[in-house]
C-alpha cells in the first residue's frame, strides 16, 4: 500500500505542487503527505513543506491558530469545533468510501475568505483508501454579487459606479452596528429577522434606521425601502460587513449530516 502511495498517488500529485491550485494529499488519518504551494500560502505558510504532517486532530492546531493571529477566545474555540467537524469528515470520506463538499470559510492569516472545497478518497488497485485528495476553489459566500444583479434595472447607468476607495469612503460613515444593519436590510432581511441576527430589540433596529442611516444617506424619513434602493444604487457591498463574520464549515451534503450526526 505504502509503495503505491508513494510511487503513484504522490508521484503524480507532485507536477502540481508549483500551479496556482489549492490542492493537498492526505493520508487515511488526515495528515498532509504532499501540498501546492498555493494551499500552503492561503493557510499562512512559506512553502508546501511547511505544512507536510498537519493534520486537523493534532498540536498543529495550534500553529495554524497562531498564523491567524486571532485572540478572541470565542472565535478559537468555535475554529477549533470546526477543526474537529474537519477531521471527522476527513475518517467519514475514508470510512464509507465517498466524496464529500463543503464550503469553508475559516480565517487563515486573518483574513474571512470562502471556499468550496471537495474531499476525494483515493483507491489502490486493491480498491482499498489509502489517502484523501483535497480540492479548494474560491467561493463568493451566498453569490451575494449575483443576488445583487437581480436588482439591477434594465437601465445599468443608474448605479452609481464607484472605485473601491470610493466604497470604502462611502462605508466609513456609518458605524460598524449601522453597516451590519445597512447589510442586513439590502440581502433581504427584515427588520424582525435583524434583531435576531444581531441580538437587539427590533425597536433599536428601528431607531438605527431612522436616526442614523437615513439621515446619512439624504433620506428624510425611516423608509427601509428607500435605504435599500439607495445602497442599491451605490453598489458599495461587495462582501459582508468584517462585524459580520464568522468561522463557517458548511456541509452541502444531508446524508453526509445524517452519517456525521450517528458517529458523534
Amino acid at each position: 500500500m505504502q509503495n503505491y502511495l508513494n510511487d503513484v498517488i504522490i508521484n503524480n500529485f507532485r507536477p502540481l505542487i508549483n500551479q496556482n491550485i489549492y490542492s493537498a494529499i492526505k493520508d487515511i488519518n488526515g495528515c498532509i503527505l504532499c501540498s501546492t504551494n498555493t494551499l500552503a500560502k492561503s493557510a499562512g505558510f512559506d512553502k508546501w513543506e511547511d505544512v507536510i504532517g498537519m493534520s486537523y486532530n493534532s498540536t498543529y492546531t495550534k500553529i495554524i491558530r497562531t498564523k491567524m493571529g486571532i485572540t478572541d477566545s470565542q472565535i478559537i474555540d468555535q475554529i477549533q469545533d470546526y477543526f474537529n467537524l474537519l477531521y471527522k469528515l476527513e475518517l467519514l470520506v475514508v470510512k464509507e468510501k465517498v466524496v464529500v463538499s463543503f464550503v469553508e470559510m475559516i480565517p487563515y492569516r486573518s483574513i474571512y475568505e470562502s471556499y468550496l472545497c471537495t474531499l476525494i478518497p483515493l483507491f489502490n488497485p486493491n480498491e482499498e483508501v489509502i489517502a484523501i485528495q483535497i480540492y479548494y476553489s474560491t467561493h463568493k459566500l451566498f453569490g451575494i454579487n449575483d443576488y445583487f444583479e437581480q436588482f439591477k434595472t434594465h437601465d445599468n447607468n443608474k448605479l452609481i459606479k464607484l472605485t473601491e476607495a470610493e466604497m470604502n469612503d462611502v462605508l466609513q460613515i456609518f458605524a460598524p452596528r449601522e453597516l451590519e444593519i445597512a447589510y442586513l436590510l439590502t440581502i433581504g432581511f427584515s427588520q424582525y429577522q435583524i434583531a435576531d441576527i444581531l441580538q437587539i430589540g427590533r425597536g433599536t433596529i428601528a431607531k438605527v434606521i431612522s436616526d442614523q442611516i437615513c439621515p446619512k444617506l439624504g433620506i428624510i424619513g425611516s423608509s427601509t425601502r428607500q435605504v435599500i434602493e439607495k445602497i442599491q444604487e451605490m453598489n458599495c457591498f461587495q462582501s459582508p460587513p468584517k462585524s459580520l463574520l464568522r468561522p463557517l464549515v458548511l456541509i452541502l451534503d444531508e446524508e453526509v449530516n445524517k452519517k456525521l450526526q450517528k458517529t458523534s
